[in-house]
């Protein structure tokens, strides 16, 4: 973290996106982290999770102490890290918030030794360098993941069926949220009607299909509204709108605001015009 946060003070972060996850291991600091609009508190002994295309900020106050671990969705492949297992972890973003995780001291030094040995394995050329490090990350996930379901934040059990549904509803939203805009789309590749599947996802997440659809649509065009490049018509067009005053009254309707006004008003913020990567 002392290395990034030397970085970022030189190209004055602003928000931006990677295309891989990042882990930040959060030992001593304090400050804001944005993440896809949200703002979160920096505390002591807290993890933060990025999944790829997520658009985040940081704002430290003095000089943090912590580790940052990065990781391709190719690497998590060769690593023969299983999507399916990835995705149950429930770690990284899913058409879902991921909230950060603070944890007691202990908890948080558990995690101490699994790092150590990344870094151990990182730092040398030995045979099978690249297999041991993908089987450390692993188990170093699924320690997170015992941690979670320790402390209590672990999500909320459904039954085996539903969890399926909800499951394969996330990652259908997640593949095809730029083409396709209806439940009924949705519920017709899961074989269930409408009204069962928003049923489903009503009972588990606290919102319809249609407003988790919407949301995630909603993101995206946030997330492509800060760069100065991309106009309303062609934001529209990227997540499957052809009649573009259909998709400005879909934009001010889910946020209370016109499109043109959110991008002027985000850019301002952070006076950018584009997205800069700040990693090493």
């Amino acid at each position: 973290m002392e290395d990034i946060e030397i970085l970022r003070k030189k190209q004055k972060d602003t928000p931006h996106r990677h295309d891989y996850y990042v882990i930040i291991f959060v030992e001593t600091a304090r400050g804001i982290h944005h993440i896809d609009f949200k703002s979160y508190p920096i505390q002591n002994n807290t993890i933060f999770f990025i999944s790829p295309e997520q658009v985040h900020h940081l704002e430290i106050e003095g000089q943090p102490m912590g580790k940052v671990i990065e990781f391709t969705p190719e690497f998590l492949e060769t690593s023969k890290i299983n999507k399916t297992f990835f995705d149950h972890l429930g770690l990284f973003f899913n058409c879902n918030e991921v909230l950060p995780l603070t944890l007691p001291s202990d908890e948080f030094s558990n995690l101490s030794y699994y790092i150590r040995q990344l870094e151990k394995e990182s730092a040398h050329v030995q045979i099978l360098k690249e297999e041991a490090i993908g089987n450390w990350l692993k188990l170093l996930l699924i320690e997170i993941k015992r941690i979670k379901v320790r402390i209590g934040q672990e999500n909320i059990a459904i039954d085996s069926n539903q969890n399926r549904i909800v499951g394969e509803f996330k990652q259908l939203v997640e593949a095809q949220f730029k083409k396709r805009h209806k439940v009924n789309e949705f519920a017709e590749q899961l074989n269930i009607t409408a009204n069962y599947l928003n049923e489903v996802i009503k009972s588990s997440t606290g919102i319809s299909a249609k407003e988790m659809i919407q949301n995630r649509i909603i993101l995206e065009s946030k997330r492509l509204a800060i760069n100065s490049e991309n106009t309303m018509k062609e934001v529209a067009y990227q997540l499957g709108f052809e009649d573009i005053p259909h998709f400005s009254k879909f934009f001010k309707n889910c946020t209370g605001k016109t499109f043109s006004s959110f991008s002027e008003e985000i850019r301002k913020k952070y006076n950018t015009s584009d997205y800069f990567d700040i990693s090493p």
